[in-house]
């Protein structure tokens, strides 16, 4: 056994001892100091450059391809990189002597030359080294995920180029897959796209939107009507007032079911494949019944398109105000991170040829408030006046954005109101009125833009 330390050699320790725990403690003090009055970098994880390069690359490459107008992977990549300013508004995105550069307040932090402009993978390779670049000196952009620099990167180069196309991350883009399935978020199945009322040998269905089960809804809705009433089957009302559109095959099955064969919708774009004739088939329901839309201001796309189609085709008379003018054809780019882009790659064309994108449906009777000749008085006072203008209507040229608005000046686009209604029902109580009002849309079946 070892005996008791002798006592000096106990003070050494219990000095040392003491000495230790003090150093630790103001340690500990100054690396809380430091700590308090300089915030340490952030930590994180690794940007993913390789799925980041095959983001941009595949998203550039489908823009070039596919958008209704030619746009180069350099001018989108450029206009995609100042997107960057969104998270640090100290960096910039330039082209500078022939060389593409990243700088963050006065400093270069990239410059590469530049490549191709047509090259989508190239560029999206020198967006991406700039990304990283940049990052080693910028604490915010360092501190971003790589989901939120996608989405600066699409959303300023699309604000910049085509306001109607948008990206989406991989989470958004489950609900939207999901919402164009006609299924809710987790599988609840989506509100009725269809309703129905029957009084007085009339029926009035309302098509709110255009999901997967719409065109299906719709004819067993028409064919309720038809049951019921049979032979005394005195008019429809279709009611589309804030009918914001949906999925365009839904929109042309619709409008097959109140059609004989011609002309539904034709699409046209740049690529090839964006241009397709939708025609109507065999099959009509509510043959020799008279039929009125009603459309307003929100009525869009898919809406617009079943209410030119009746119009043109002379098998409907439109009230209410000029519609919406969403007449684009999106088509969606799956991208490597789940996500997507929603692009524009082209344009509805009513059967009589005018392109809706911008212009929207004009109304045979015009309940807009304030319009001279508004309602019934129009019709009476104005029918060659009313041809006049559908003969201007679809002529107007898709870049005359002038002559446009001027035209949809003559109904200003509105909130549905209830006046429509009224004038629908008088005009399906009255042949020969209803006969004056289609009277100037003539009816083009088979016309082929």
């Amino acid at each position: 056994m070892r005996g008791p330390l002798p006592a000096f050699l106990l003070a050494l320790l219990l000095s040392a001892c003491a000495q230790t725990a003090t150093l630790q403690g103001e340690a500990a003090k100054s690396s809380e100091a430091a700590a308090v009055g300089n915030k340490a970098p952030a930590v994180t994880a690794a940007f993913p450059a390789l799925e980041a390069e095959a983001v941009l690359s595949k998203g550039f490459q489908a823009i070039f391809d596919f958008s209704l107008d030619l746009i180069e992977p350099s001018s989108f990549a450029l206009e995609g990189m100042r997107g960057l300013g969104a998270i640090d508004p100290n960096l910039v995105a330039l082209l500078e002597k022939d060389r593409f550069q990243v700088r963050l307040g006065a400093e270069t932090v990239f410059s590469a030359p530049l490549p191709s402009s047509q090259d989508a993978r190239a560029w999206a390779r020198l967006a991406i080294e700039g990304v990283i670049a940049a990052r080693s000196k910028s604490d915010p952009l360092r501190g971003t995920e790589a989901e939120a620099v996608y989405q600066a990167i699409f959303d300023a180069a699309l604000t910049r180029f085509d306001l109607h196309s948008r990206y989406a991350g991989a989470e958004e883009t489950k609900r939207l897959k999901a919402l164009r399935e006609g299924q809710g978020v987790d599988g609840a199945v989506l509100p009725a796209t269809v309703g129905m009322a029957l009084s007085d040998q009339l029926a009035m269905i309302q098509i709110v939107g255009f999901n997967s089960r719409t065109a299906e809804a719709f004819e067993t809705k028409l064919k309720e009507a038809q049951m019921l009433y049979g032979r005394q089957w005195k008019g429809l009302i279709l009611d589309l007032r804030g009918n914001p559109g949906g999925l365009l095959d839904q929109a042309v099955r619709s409008a097959d079911l109140l059609l004989g064969p011609g002309r539904i919708v034709a699409t046209r774009g740049r690529h090839p494949q964006s241009s397709h004739n939708h025609d109507a088939t065999d099959g009509e329901f509510a043959q020799g019944v008279p039929i009125v839309v009603l459309v307003d201001g929100r009525t869009a796309s898919g809406g617009e398109i079943l209410a030119a189609a009746l119009q043109d085709r002379g098998r409907a008379v439109v009230v209410g105000t000029t519609t919406f003018g969403k007449g684009l054809v999106q088509t969606v780019i799956d991208l490597p991170n789940g996500g997507e882009i929603d692009l524009s790659w082209s344009r509805f064309h009513a059967p009589s040829g005018y392109a809706l994108q911008g212009l929207g449906v004009l109304p045979n009777i015009c309940t807009s408030s304030g319009t001279a000749g508004r309602g019934l008085s129009g019709l009476v006072s104005g029918e060659a006046s009313l041809a006049n203008a559908f003969a201007q209507w679809r002529t107007v040229g898709t870049g005359n954005l002038a002559a446009r608005r001027t035209l949809r000046a003559q109904c200003p686009a509105e909130d549905g109101a209830s006046e429509a209604e009224e004038v629908a029902r008088r005009l399906l109580a009255d042949r020969a009125l209803f006969t004056k009002a289609l009277a100037p849309t003539g009816a083009v079946a088979g016309l082929k833009p």
